[in-house]
């Protein structure tokens, strides 16, 4: 894979696309990550492996609170 084009316009097409999400329509979640899957099997390892601490942002629904901070479930 040449390095300039590691990140090719379709993969950032199904990056985009997943990370606007799914409107929580099941079948469309699955239909935009495979996508995204098939996308990030010609990435180098590099990409795909982190040495650190990876953190990933997450939207706290209403209710969602009591339970994270009282019960400690976090999954």
């Amino acid at each position: 894979m040449n390095s300039k084009n590691i990140f090719n316009n379709d993969f950032l097409v199904a990056l985009s696309n997943w990370q606007r999400g799914w409107a929580e329509d099941q079948e469309r979640r699955r239909l935009i990550a495979d996508e995204l899957v098939k996308h990030c099997e010609n990435l180098p390892e590099k990409f795909k492996t982190v040495d650190g601490p990876c953190y990933r942002k997450r939207f706290i629904l209403e209710g969602e609170v009591t339970p994270i901070l009282i019960g400690n479930d976090f999954f």
